[in-house]
């Protein structure tokens, strides 16, 4: 018989990816080799295929290089040429070896083999892919960060790898990890700084494609952190879009009016600015719609999926959503489900538009989102305000996924509508 061409190889070590293998998979792929007749299916193609690297299991490696063995030598694969070459091995019991890791199924999926052959090839990927990202995030975890060189490195240990499009047709990894290299360190398009130092300093700031919850009680002033965050991205020259499920449009634009202008809001409501505060406040106003700004009123949008729609046409850097447990998610169901699908409903949003999503949600008396877990296990980072009404001097906790937990001091200027930070204080407690 013609001899197998090598595919390439890349060496495994015997550590815990060996549990990704596709056991099934493997072991229907070996029994059609050993037991089914060759004019009824192409032993070629599956030894030009595969190489003893891409099973799971040790053993069923060796099965499979006595089966190359074999055919190298122009024998018949059978039962009796594998159990002999096995013999060969050094296995002191072949037949009991054989029969143990393949079993003795002969009618094993005939017509499905090619099937087959791609799951081992795809399972072979995955741990190939699961050994590369250990060492990345070893070398990461020891400081030495070289992502050129590992993104190379990442390349070359998947390159021998046969991806299946009939399994992965969407998956293109180099252009993934190519995506990475570029945009690594360009802050100006990937971080998005807050104007809070400690936020900026204790996480970077934050990334496309995070979702953010600000939680609070009542009165607590989570509009107004919310609309402090946004004028500070849209004086960085970030695309917002921005909504509330409390206020209308008109009244969300004024208070982003009265931040931008240093005017208190009550005498815009009174409607007794004087004349210099009503100056400043169209020169705000002027200010303003220089900007890359879309308020959209709850009327067009009251669900998270018109939200989404108006976000894929706009094309937001931020979506900002005030009150977001006033909006309905796509599903009509009732409970604490209703809150899970809307939770998830955002941070598709976040995923799929890349931008950015800032939220304000209440928080239950005891400290945690309402309603639903959803929103803190969706969320990259939380945001709590103290459980006291917005005072001059007020608490932020900064909460992110890995457990790590930062607190600082607020300061609140009515007069000024500002919100900023007093003191620094970034230290863990």
């Amino acid at each position: 018989m013609a001899k197998a061409t090598p595919r390439g190889t890349v060496q495994l070590q015997q550590t815990a990816v060996s549990a990704l293998a596709n056991t099934a998979a493997e072991i229907n792929v070996l029994s059609v080799l050993v037991w089914a007749d060759a004019k009824d299916v192409d032993k070629m193609w599956i030894l030009n295929s595969l190489e003893a690297v891409d099973f799971g299991s040790k053993e069923r490696r060796i099965i499979f290089q006595a089966v190359v063995a074999v055919n190298e030598r122009g024998q018949e694969i059978d039962p009796f040429t594998v159990q002999d070459e096995l013999k060969r091995h050094g296995i002191d019991n072949p037949i009991q070896f054989f029969y143990d890791w393949i079993g003795d199924d002969q009618t094993a999926a005939m017509s499905n083999y090619r099937i087959f052959v791609e799951a081992v090839l795809d399972s072979s990927r995955r741990r190939t892919l699961t050994l590369a990202a250990d060492r990345f995030r070893r070398q990461l975890s020891d400081g030495h960060l070289d992502l050129a060189e590992l993104c190379a490195e990442f390349r070359d240990r998947v390159a021998d790898i046969h991806i299946p499009t009939s399994i992965h047709p969407g998956l293109h990894l180099y252009n993934l990890i190519d995506q990475i290299h570029l945009e690594y360190g360009k802050e100006k398009g990937m971080t998005f700084r807050t104007g809070y130092p400690s936020i900026d300093s204790t996480i970077g700031g934050f990334k496309r494609g995070e979702m953010v919850l600000a939680v609070g009680r009542p009165k607590c002033g989570k509009t107004w952190l919310l609309l402090n965050l946004v004028a500070n991205l849209l004086a960085d020259g970030r695309k917002v879009l921005l909504t509330s499920g409390e206020i209308s449009a008109k009244e969300l634009t004024a208070k982003l009016l009265c931040r931008l202008a240093g005017v208190n809001h009550k005498l815009y409501r009174m409607e007794c600015m004087s004349e210099e505060q009503h100056e400043r406040f169209v020169k705000a106003s002027e200010k303003l719609a220089k900007t890359e700004l879309m308020v959209l009123p709850k009327r067009d949008a009251p669900s998270i999926p018109k939200i989404l729609n108006c976000a894929m046409e706009f094309k937001p850097d931020v979506v900002a959503i005030d009150a977001v447990y006033l909006y309905s998610p796509k599903a009509q169901i009732d409970g604490w489900e209703y809150y899970v699908a809307m939770s998830r409903e955002i941070k598709n949003m976040s995923t799929q538009t890349g931008a950015l999503v800032l939220c304000t949600h209440q928080k239950s008396k005891t400290g945690d989102p309402a309603y639903s877990d959803a929103f803190w296990q969706d969320s990259n980072f939380m945001l709590s305000l103290d459980n006291e009404p917005l005072g001059p001097k007020s608490w932020l906790t900064i909460k992110g996924r890995d457990g790590e937990t930062f607190r600082f001091k607020l300061h609140v200027d009515f007069d000024r509508s500002l919100v900023w930070e007093m003191v620094a204080d970034t230290s863990a407690f």
